[in-house]
């Protein structure tokens, strides 16, 4: 079941055996073997110049996350930046390029450049729907932090991968396994609090736009028309293939 707890617990679980500190095993056993050397759960390891500053949307503008008082109250940020501890369930700063390494090992059964992150066996059980022949109303299904999203009616086809949106950034990362092709979307605002279905649907639309595109379906010939029904933030996707 998908909670954020377990990863607090899969992190403590990582720290007893590895005996290190979570996000130093991080570092040591993920992101400098990928080469992830824009990769931090330390915002003060990055250049500050080249992170991204988020916004969120409200009443027809965009505001930093600093001036969101009416979200937080007088718990509201105190700079423009991120500095919460949100680790291990999310709070990674990232960038495209570097996030396409480990999402390509995941697609290339734990190996990516030629460097195994994974063995392929444990990529296998994380991608496989838990438990076994579980079923869901709505087609939407957990395997181990990996997530499942069927579209039998309208593309028949199925996503595969994980989101995460917060105040201020919305990511999301799917491939679809029967292609091989995948995509990385990050975006620096949110549609959080605004409560409109439509909105909160383009960037899946955009996702499935750019896979399809990718895989050289051309049924979606003016993606800019459906990007033209609402004021996106900058957007930067990347399609994938190894």
């Amino acid at each position: 079941m998908y909670v954020n707890v377990n990863f607090d617990i899969i992190a403590y679980l990582v720290e007893r055996i590895s005996g290190e500190i979570f996000v130093e095993y991080c570092k040591n056993h993920i992101f400098q073997p990928l080469e992830m050397d824009n990769s931090s759960f330390n915002l003060s390891e990055l250049d500050i110049d080249n992170v991204a500053i988020p916004y969120h949307y409200h009443n027809d503008e965009y505001l930093q996350i600093n001036e969101l008082s009416y979200i937080f109250g007088n718990f509201a940020p105190p700079d423009k930046y991120w500095r919460m501890r949100l680790y291990p369930a999310g709070g990674l700063y990232t960038t495209v390029s570097d996030l396409s390494h480990f999402f390509i090992a995941h697609m290339n059964g734990g190996v990516w450049n030629g460097v195994r992150i994974l063995e392929e066996e444990t990529v296998e059980e994380m991608h496989t729907i838990q438990p076994p022949g579980n079923s869901d109303p709505f087609n939407y299904y957990y395997g181990l932090a990996w997530l499942y999203q069927e579209f039998p009616f309208v593309f028949d086809i199925t996503f595969s991968g994980h989101t995460g949106e917060s105040i201020g950034v919305g990511t999301m990362m799917f491939y679809i396994p029967d292609e091989n092709i995948g995509i990385i979307f990050f975006t620096n605002g949110d549609t959080l609090y605004e409560q409109n279905f439509v909105v909160s649907s383009i960037a899946i639309l955009l996702i499935v736009i750019n896979l399809f595109k990718k895989g050289g379906v051309n049924m979606f010939s003016y993606i800019d028309l459906i990007g033209s029904f609402y004021k996106l933030s900058r957007i930067h996707v990347n399609p994938l293939s190894i």
